[in-house]
């Protein structure tokens, strides 16, 4: 086999594979908020943990709530949208990650009034204390409950 053959290596031109190189390298070029912008872009998930931008304390984990039905869960929002019961109360269904696993939370219309609209967009680190349902596998927050904002690293 020639040289020319044994020796070669290839060599990337674009440079978004060479983003995308230093992204799955770890490399200080990127800030976390870009490279988990990037993850879910071309992947359509998160490698790192988005509740890694916020302070947090504690076991307030998706898991753990389950386990006590009812605590204070630490995560970032996903997707939040509005729906109608069927008799035509407005409410909204929340959808969060903790870095590991990602919920439904419930929030019907006495404390959805009470809510911070900055508080319900994808991307949001928020704390909020809620109730589980086993046999329907959702959270619902808890009665009278404000969402509160967790403080940014």
């Amino acid at each position: 086999i020639p040289p020319k053959i044994t020796n070669w290596k290839p060599v990337i031109e674009d440079d978004s594979c060479m983003a995308v190189l230093k992204v799955l390298n770890n490399e200080p070029d990127f800030s976390l908020s870009e490279v988990l912008r990037f993850e879910m872009e071309y992947f359509g998930y998160y490698l790192h943990s988005p509740l890694d931008l916020y302070h947090i304390g504690g076991n307030s984990s998706i898991d753990n709530a389950k386990k006590t039905k009812s605590a204070k869960i630490e995560a970032v929002v996903t997707n939040f949208e509005f729906a109608v019961t069927k008799k035509g109360k407005q409410y909204g269904r929340l959808k969060i990650s903790d870095g590991v696993q990602e919920c439904l939370v419930m929030i019907w219309t006495n404390e959805l009034s009470i809510q911070e609209a900055e508080n319900l967009v994808a991307g949001a680190g928020i704390s909020l204390n809620v109730d589980y349902d086993d046999t329907r596998n959702i959270f619902t927050l808890q009665r009278n409950d404000k969402i509160m904002d967790l403080i940014p690293r």
